[in-house]
């Protein structure tokens, strides 16, 4: 194993991952996480002593669990880099660079997904509100449409269809969508209305404004740039949230509207069940007032269910009289029959009940 390359070496290394059956076709994005997995792995492994890839076993993977615990890595964090480990090994026995698998009997259970903050329609109202001019028409589009961050800031003018009316999320040279999401949004109103008042002169849909240290105009929105932004707004108005809490935000109301999850799916891309269940946020406002239509439909019914047990003790029928003579009659087809006496009574459930007549 090298030790952890220098930064220098960074250009290199994205070049050997970029050779494993894992990574081929990946965005930028995708290779920066495995680079930075692998030059943990050979920093560790130097640490170690560990020479070859049969260093890499059981007890190297819980070390190495330690080591992140200990950087303050999340659980999700945790296997998914234990899973890019795991397919280092299984490269490796598939070119048969391993004679026997040292990971063999490694157990990889995925975590839950933890809540994330989400934001009422309400909220994101005053975010939008609260946002200055440089940012309002990116947090917009984001909480219009659903969209990751990286799929905005690399939304260009021919990814808008006007005929359509949709938004087409497709890859670009050096990047593409997570899972390779290509998809198309629908345009809502709101998000026309941006894209109208937003200047067509550069490539990008969204982009940065202007500063000291970068000058140039039509760049490319960064995600450090404008979550500062965000985190300015939600100062202010004490909320708590991240980027991606728009997305949150979007389908948790689409899907307490009751749009369908297939159609949700449509929109946003890939979520698994587990994820959807926990974009499904039932905020309380929303709680308080399913619980109360379900208490008056609940009294509804019972007032519905005594009203009928009313009419049915009372309700009108005929009853034969033993002993009274019949009454012959004839159909309109010539057959003759017998109709007994009858007497019309009020069916209160008792035998006495008092008749009223023939």
């Amino acid at each position: 194993m090298e030790p952890r390359p220098g930064s220098g070496d960074s250009d290199a290394s994205r070049r050997r991952v970029s050779r494993l059956p894992s990574c081929r076709g990946a965005g930028s994005e995708t290779l920066s996480k495995y680079t930075k997995v692998f030059e943990r792995v050979a920093e560790l492994a130097a640490e170690r002593k560990v020479k070859t890839l049969m260093g890499i076993d059981l007890a190297f993977i819980d070390a190495y669990r330690r080591m992140r615990t200990d950087e303050g890595a999340a659980a999700k964090t945790k296997y998914t880099e234990t899973v890019i480990v795991r397919q280092l090994v299984t490269f490796a026995l598939s070119r048969n660079l391993l004679a026997i698998d040292p990971l063999r009997g490694l157990k990889l259970k995925k975590p839950k997904p933890t809540p994330q903050p989400c934001w009422t329609p309400e909220q994101v109202i005053a975010i939008l509100a609260n946002a200055p001019e440089t940012v309002r028409s990116a947090f917009t589009l984001l909480a219009e449409t659903g969209m990751r961050f990286g799929e905005l800031a690399w939304l260009t003018w021919d990814d808008v269809d006007v005929e359509a009316n949709v938004l087409r999320i497709r890859p670009k040279e050096g990047w593409k969508p997570k899972s390779g999401d290509c998809r198309a949004i629908p345009i809502s109103p709101v998000a026309q209305q941006i894209l109208d008042a937003l200047p067509r002169r550069w490539r990008w849909v969204v982009t940065m404004p202007p500063s000291a240290t970068h000058p140039a105009t039509g760049r490319q929105w960064t995600e450090r740039r404008l979550l500062n932004g965000l985190k300015h707004v939600l100062t202010g108005l004490d909320f708590p949230g991240k980027l991606h809490t728009f997305r949150h935000a979007f389908i948790s109301n689409a899907l307490l509207k009751g749009t369908a999850v297939a159609v949700v799916r449509e929109w946003v891309g890939h979520v698994d069940q587990q994820v959807i269940a926990l974009y499904t946020h039932v905020h309380n406002n929303a709680s308080q007032t399913a619980m109360q239509r379900l208490s008056e439909a609940n009294q509804q019914l019972q007032k519905e269910e005594k009203s009928c047990e009313r009419k049915e003790a009372w309700c009108p029928t005929f009853v034969e009289q033993p002993g009274k003579p019949t009454t012959r009659l004839t159909t309109r087809h010539g057959r003759s029959i017998q109709r007994p006496s009858l007497v019309f009574v009020l069916a209160s459930g008792s035998s006495d009940s008092p008749a009223l007549g023939e």
